[in-house]
């Protein structure tokens, strides 16, 4: 069984190779679970596992494609955030 340990931001993003900015904003929007403690952040290893498990099999967003003269003629999927 894993250990549940507090986590910063920082340490989210490190492990996620994104922004600290990014985590922060996950946090602030309640997509990951977390607390504020005077002013600052924290979550905890089971608050991200269950994050990346809510995420796992969602398909990359659909955006738009154009052609030269700026007329759509395909979605495509794009890049993951």
């Amino acid at each position: 069984m894993r250990a549940n340990r507090a986590l910063t931001p920082a340490q989210v993003a490190r492990r996620l190779q994104v922004s600290e900015g990014r985590v922060v904003r996950w946090l602030r929007a309640g997509h990951l679970r977390g607390l504020r403690c005077r002013g600052r952040w924290w979550t905890s290893t089971l608050a991200l596992a269950a994050f990346l498990e809510t995420r796992a099999n969602r398909p990359a967003p659909m955006s738009l494609a154009s052609d030269a003269s700026g007329r759509v003629f395909a979605f495509r999927r794009g890049e993951r955030a």
